[in-house]
């Protein structure tokens, strides 16, 4: 059962047993969502899109067979809009964050929060054994970034065209950019609906079958070295 937490520091082993379990059952595979809830109380957007990405997320967090990984802008941020009954699902794994940001919140000293480094996120999830994230959350800002896109074209297949306009900023969309630029993980992939104020834009277009082959094959090219990588690190 999911208890709220106010820093890492407090988070007991027995949590990220469970985790590494359930990642292990799911073959790697994790949703991941940042400060779904952020905008509940807030004006200033619009309100029929809102809903339309609230029950996206509501059916993400009670009916999903995976490891659902949330990063929390203030302790019991799920349970103020889903009531205490959403915690007890064992698969739901509440992380604390910045109110303001999606930094990790490391320690809570002298009654301040102290932000962990950036990297902490990349380091508890591949410890993890996560290898394949579908992600989503609120504040998917958009901004140009050129190492975004080209991880995007990377993982996404070839008939999809990533824009350069790619979600990277505020709350959800920086901490994305930065899983996906790390190259600790197979897969990060945006899930389009359960995005926040602005979906991943994607330019389609017709491509031969050879172009799809190919890219399956660099897929399965780089999940392997991926693989290799994490065996070596464990050595």
């Amino acid at each position: 059962m999911q208890t709220k937490f106010y820093s890492l520091s407090e988070i007991p082993k027995q949590f990220w047993i469970d985790l590494n379990k359930q990642v292990m059952n799911s073959n790697g595979h994790v949703l991941f969502l940042v400060h779904p809830f952020y905008l509940e109380k807030k004006s200033g957007h619009d309100l029929e899109k809102y809903g339309k990405y609230k029950k996206i997320i509501t059916d993400t967090l009670t009916k999903s067979s995976f490891p659902v990984i949330v990063l929390e802008s203030h302790p019991g941020e799920i349970k103020g809009v889903l009531g205490e009954e959403a915690y007890k699902k064992a698969n739901l794994f509440c992380l604390p964050s910045m109110d303001s940001q999606g930094a990790l919140v490391e320690k809570i000293q002298s009654g301040n929060q102290v932000k962990a480094h950036e990297d902490r996120i990349i380091e508890l999830l591949s410890k993890s054994g996560i290898k394949h994230i579908s992600f989503g959350g609120s504040l998917t800002d958009i901004e140009p970034s050129y190492d975004v896109r080209t991880r995007e074209r990377l993982i996404y297949p070839p008939r999809l065209i990533p824009s350069i306009q790619t979600i990277s900023s505020s709350c959800a969309g920086s901490i994305y950019a930065h899983l996906i630029k790390s190259g600790k993980f197979d897969i990060v992939r945006l899930m389009p609906n359960a995005c926040f104020p602005n979906k991943p834009k994607f330019h389609k277009r017709g491509v031969a079958k050879e172009q799809t082959q190919n890219w399956i094959k660099q897929i399965k090219k780089t999940r392997l070295i991926n693989k290799m990588k994490r065996l070596m690190r464990l050595r």
